[in-house]
């Protein structure tokens, strides 16, 4: 039995190590954890707040907050910033990241850049283990680990198509936590899209893939938007090191020129009956354009009606 609960923390502290931000179940408005680049695509000037709430089931699931605001300033220049908490097991994680984008338009084609950084805590909460044995030695000391972190990211837009880059991480930090040292990985994502209005309908499609050390995923969005009313499904494949697994997801949000909501599950309908990390990923989004929606820029018509 104690060496049961010995190796769960072993493989706890791996976790730690693992940090990243996470991957999503439907792009429901957390723009600057899909690319930083399209940090104010919605609004001038605005605040999104997001809740994730994975695998449901399991005692101390994934939790996750984070709030994101935007400002847009004269020539192109835009400003954001974003605080997210996530707690899981017996970890839990604080960050801040501060983000700059710039939006050029030539001719036809739109391009937008940014990059965001941040400084991240990483904290393991010793006092909750408690061992036959008594407390582990190996984890006396420093439970708090503290690093910065660099986000790139740029997006193109011509005529109804989009394709973006990002990396996160992508200093690739490292940390000290109790008498060990752990190294943050960078992710390196992309997607393409396609975006067509037909008279009061719009019809979008997202393409996302996510790479992440050995653990990989390629998504499929497709969305409709009626007026006000948006409706999505996916397909999210992920490939690792720890097994493959596909997730079908569902989303439904409400969209006006000063206020959004929207909500969206996923989960695998072909999963065991006691799987329990299949069984549902919540996800919910509210957010307040203070200037309105920006309805100039084709990009944005995008970004409205598909994430």
């Amino acid at each position: 039995m104690t060496r049961i609960i010995l190796v769960q923390i072993a493989a706890l502290c791996t976790l730690v190590g693992f940090s990243q931000d996470y991957i999503f179940t439907q792009k429901t408005n957390d723009l600057n954890s899909f690319n930083p680049s399209l940090v104010g695509t919605q609004s001038d000037m605005g605040v999104q707040l997001n809740y994730y709430n994975q695998w449901p089931q399991l005692d101390n699931n994934p939790i996750l907050m984070s709030m994101l605001t935007n400002y847009n300033l004269k020539n192109g220049l835009g400003i954001g910033l974003a605080y997210c908490t996530e707690s899981f097991g017996l970890t839990k994680e604080n960050k801040v990241k501060t983000n700059v984008n710039y939006a050029l338009n030539t001719g036809d084609i739109e391009l937008k850049v940014g990059t965001s950084l941040g400084f991240n805590q990483q904290s393991f909460d010793v006092n909750r283990i408690n061992t036959p044995v008594g407390p582990d030695p190996r984890l006396t000391g420093n439970n708090t680990g503290r690093y910065f972190t660099l986000d790139v990211g740029a997006v193109a837009y011509y005529h109804g198509f989009v394709a973006g880059v990002s990396s996160y991480q992508l200093n690739k930090p490292s940390y000290k936590m109790f008498s060990s040292t752990y190294n943050v990985n960078a992710s390196y994502n992309g997607f393409v899209g396609y975006s067509k209005k037909l008279n009061d309908v719009r019809i979008s499609g997202l393409i996302a893939f996510q790479q992440i050390s050995k653990l990989s995923s390629l998504d499929y969005h497709i969305s409709g938007q009626y007026k006000f009313v948006k409706l999505g499904l996916g397909l999210h494949s992920y490939y690792g090191e720890y097994r493959n697994t596909d997730y079908i997801s569902g989303s439904l949000g409400v969209i006006f020129d000063q206020f959004s909501v929207a909500y969206s599950y996923a989960s695998d309908p072909f999963s065991r009956p006691n799987d329990l990390i299949a069984r549902g990923t919540h996800h919910a989004t509210v957010a307040w354009f203070f200037k309105g929606l920006k309805k100039e820029s084709g990009l944005s018509d995008f970004v409205n009606g598909m994430l």
